[in-house]
């Protein structure tokens, strides 16, 4: 009987001290957890982009929420565990309730800001660019890539005099050179790509006499937009291009409408052109090799078969390379053309 009591007893003993044991780890979580709703509610209630609403909404749901985590230790200190407890619950749930009902609210502040300033779309890589020299050039490059341009015309002669037919009718001055650069200038107060010839970036272009400056210097300032003229093409494509004036008759002559000239350009053009050779000077831009201006070599008087152009081209090729290099060594910029959907 004894044992049996004994028994009881001590079976009584333990259960206390397990009930014991969860009171105090109960009381223990349900402490540490004040400071850290605490902290968190004093954060968001002086940040100054809180609204109002959301304060008050805050500083009940934390009042509340301490209410009735004290009274949950009270009465896990009474000896009450399951009521306690419960109550811990229903204060988690308020939590949880105030933390769902602020975020739809400041979702719906962020959609509604959204709808009235709708963020940018991200703009889509460019339909067309290109890394061009800055406009004016340097003087000292100036200066050296006159020279090479001078060479070019004097190789280009000397080949020209060395064909079979009528080579006795080319002269010194009926051979021309020139470089095509975009005017990036133009380009920012006007929103237009056109490609023009520098100063000192031309020579053979020189007047014959008094009567012929103005048309020399209409020629010197004659303008193309990319895929007009020879020059055009050259740019646009990357390719050297080949251009020999089409004659409607024994006197007259004209150019290609896929050069797309206007009635202004043809004007300003050397009435006495025949033949022009378009030679993009590329620069290396990410591994793709695209024409950052173009260097003519041009003709007059004297005409040129398609044949003897080619093989003009193959002996002058080196030689633009070579300005190219010097012209790469200009500052530069990038011009690029997006097309975009509305």
């Amino acid at each position: 009987m004894a044992r049996n009591r004994n028994g009881r007893a001590d079976s009584a003993t333990d259960n206390g001290s397990t009930t014991s044991g969860q009171s105090s780890l109960a009381q223990l979580s349900i402490r540490t957890s004040i400071p850290a709703i605490k902290d968190l509610t004093v954060a968001f209630l002086t940040d100054p982009k809180t609204p109002p609403s959301l304060k008050i909404l805050c500083w009940a749901g934390a009042i509340g929420e301490i209410v009735v985590i004290s009274l949950s230790v009270l009465l896990i200190g009474l000896g009450n565990p399951i009521l306690g407890f419960s109550l811990a619950v229903l204060g988690i749930l308020l939590i949880a309730v105030i933390i769902w009902v602020v975020f739809k609210l400041v979702s719906r502040g962020l959609i509604a800001i959204a709808s009235q300033n709708p963020p940018s779309s991200p703009r889509p890589d460019p339909t067309w660019t290109r890394v061009v020299p800055m406009i004016p050039i340097k003087e000292v490059l100036l200066e050296q890539i006159h020279e090479k341009l001078e060479n070019i015309r004097s190789l280009a002669y000397e080949k020209i005099e060395g064909f079979d037919v009528n080579a006795h009718t080319i002269k010194r001055e009926y051979v021309r050179a020139n470089i095509f650069l975009p005017d990036t200038g133009a380009v920012v107060t006007e929103g237009i790509c056109e490609l023009y010839i520098p100063k000192k970036l031309h020579v053979g272009m020189d007047p014959e006499n008094d009567a012929d400056r103005d048309r020399c210097e209409r020629e010197r300032n004659i303008r193309f937009k990319p895929n007009q003229g020879a020059a055009g093409v050259a740019f646009m494509e990357t390719n050297t291009e080949l251009a020999r004036a089409v004659k409607i008759d024994t006197a007259r002559y004209t150019w290609a409408e896929k050069y797309s000239l206007t009635e202004s350009q043809k004007r300003a053009i050397h009435p006495e052109l025949k033949w022009v050779i378009s030679f993009p000077m590329t620069f290396n831009d990410g591994g793709n090799f695209r024409a950052m201006g173009v260097l003519n070599v041009d003709g007059l008087i004297r005409e040129l078969a398609e044949d003897q152009l080619k093989i003009l081209m193959g002996e002058l090729s080196l030689k633009v390379m070579t300005i190219s290099g010097l012209l790469a060594q200009n500052e530069k910029c990038r011009i690029s053309l997006f097309v975009e959907s509305m």
